[in-house]
């Protein structure tokens, strides 16, 4: 507890401040396998599920013994949750409301997860080095499980010690050779100690788009430009590039299809999207002027303090899901282009939208939640020709 102390004068000395400081609460426990065997070496995080790049650059709360237990001490009384992991189990979870001055039990069984392979192949061949696939699962409010991993010299991936639910797979592919950076992706029900297989065929690339990006006349440089192509009903591939220094880009090894191009100028409200069709063996070539088109112009209200706010603008009248990590999968092909909203007064702009209807998307996400904690909210509208 604090004594409050006020109107202290300049170099006057005040005694009988007295600051006692309330006994924290602790959490321990004892994690082990469905075999009943104690799992040593285990990671225990408290508040939110850590992404997989968060695991490598901060550490745990604590870390299981040889006997497989760990103590947290120092906590406050607050409800929170807690998350066990070791690889090639799955991650288990548990809520626990400490209590002041006592220790509070959490013990923890691990399950086996389930497994998902399967093989990346490009034109019917196992694909080439430079391939990955990434893994996630949606929680509600944002995201949550989530991991890559690189394929091998036959194109083989493998995801040991998944949670069971719905999971999001992303092949996406940066060879350097001069070819598109595609992308893929697929969903996939996982259950506890089943093995589920997943294969990619991406069509072998044969269409090209070329183009440059100017304002005013005047070529811009490091723009970032998006190729989004329905190849068949269950595949729908991205490829990106930037505008080089005289705002000419260009992309070779797309497949063949009817898509958008949308490009953005970074740290700026400017992007542009149009439609396109791609053709076996041909160029097509796509000019943007970005100072064309219309404006939309508007605020974001009762967005939390401190919350990052964006807003996205998706072409036609669509039904925007719960989820944000769903949202951007589900709506990649009718994406159009976005803005930060500024972080005094919520106002925002998004510049070249051409005639149609569009869904526009605001959307707050709280810095410190690793992107798990958003709110959302939608509105359509129209843009009249002229």
């Amino acid at each position: 507890k604090v004594q409050l102390v006020t109107g202290v004068d300049e170099g006057q000395t005040t005694s009988g401040v007295d600051i006692r400081l309330d006994a924290g609460a602790s959490v321990s426990g004892k994690v082990t396998n469905k075999q009943g065997e104690v799992v040593a070496g285990a990671s225990i995080w408290v508040g939110r599920m850590p992404q997989q790049w968060e695991r490598g650059q901060r550490s745990a709360n604590a870390t299981t013994d040889a006997d497989g237990t760990y103590q947290i001490d120092s906590l406050g009384t607050e409800a929170i949750n807690l998350y066990a992991m070791f690889e090639g189990y799955a991650t288990a979870t548990a809520q626990a409301t400490p209590s002041s001055g006592n220790t509070t039990t959490v013990n923890f069984v691990l399950g086996s997860g389930g497994t998902i392979k399967g093989t990346v192949r490009v034109g019917g061949k196992p694909a080439p080095g430079g391939y990955g696939v990434g893994i996630y699962f949606a929680q509600e409010g944002g995201m949550g499980y989530n991991a890559n991993t690189n394929i091998d010299n036959s194109g083989n991936y493998t995801f040991t010690g998944l949670p069971e639910g719905e999971a999001n797979l992303n092949v996406y592919g940066n060879r350097g050779d001069g070819s598109a950076n595609r992308q893929i992706q697929k969903t996939a029900s996982v259950s506890p100690d089943k093995v589920t297989t997943i294969d990619f065929d991406i069509v072998e690339g044969t269409a090209s788009i070329e183009g440059s990006v100017t304002r005013d006349g005047q070529p811009v440089s490091g723009v970032y430009v998006n190729v989004g192509i329905r190849v068949d009903e269950g595949n729908f591939e991205n490829a990106n590039a930037q505008t080089d220094s005289n705002g000419t880009f260009k992309m070779t090894g797309l497949p063949v299809g009817e898509g958008s191009l949308s490009v953005h100028v970074p740290d700026s409200s400017q992007s542009r999207s149009l439609q396109i069709t791609l053709e076996d063996r041909q160029t097509v070539r796509k000019d943007i002027e970005l100072n064309s088109g219309t404006r939309v112009a508007g605020k974001v209200n009762g967005a939390p303090e401190n919350w990052h706010t964006q807003v996205a603008v998706f072409r036609g009248s669509v039904q925007v899901p719960e989820n944000i990590q769903t949202m951007w999968t589900s709506l990649r092909e009718f994406y159009v282009g976005g803005s930060q909203a500024n972080s005094g007064d919520g106002t925002f702009q998004i510049e070249g939208l051409d005639a149609g209807e569009y869904t526009v998307v605001a959307i707050a996400m709280d810095p410190t939640s690793g992107g798990q904690t958003t709110r959302s909210a939608s509105q359509t509208i129209t843009i009249e020709e002229g």
